[in-house]
């Protein structure tokens, strides 16, 4: 029952981040360091999309924060990526590893740096979401 939910929520937190990727981001091509053997977590972008998202004011709450993280905070057992606790190992490491990515400060500021510019709030609302992207 509780692997059921939180295959839900995991489900709905990769949807949230899809959507966000597409409305605020901006795709960058794969280095040629990282995952072993080609494997990606997330497909690389083609060299035509690679540049700047649209330029649209981005509020804090448009960020897909995953799920997990509310209830972090009131719990002593924290699993901020929602993973079921039947998942096989090297499932979890995918996982983790692509959360890991996304949530990288510098990786976060580069790709959505440009929406981050227009961050509605400004430089303190800037440097607020870095702050929470670090946790």
């Amino acid at each position: 029952m509780i692997n059921a939910r939180l295959r839900t929520i995991r489900e709905s937190d990769e949807k949230r981040w899809e959507e966000f990727i597409e409305k605020f981001g901006r795709k960058i091509p794969k280095q040629g360091h990282g995952r072993q053997r080609g494997q990606s977590s997330e497909p690389a972008a083609p060299a035509a999309t690679v540049g700047p998202g649209p330029k649209i004011s981005l509020r804090e709450s448009d960020i897909p924060w995953p799920q997990g993280m509310e209830g972090a905070a009131a719990s002593l057992e924290v699993n901020v990526l929602s993973l079921p606790t039947d998942l096989p190992a090297a499932d979890v490491k995918v996982a983790v590893r692509t959360a890991q990515r996304r949530w990288h400060p510098d990786k976060f500021a580069q790709r959505f740096g440009d929406a981050m510019a227009s961050l509605v709030g400004g430089e303190a609302e800037r440097v607020r979401v870095l702050e929470k992207v670090k946790l």
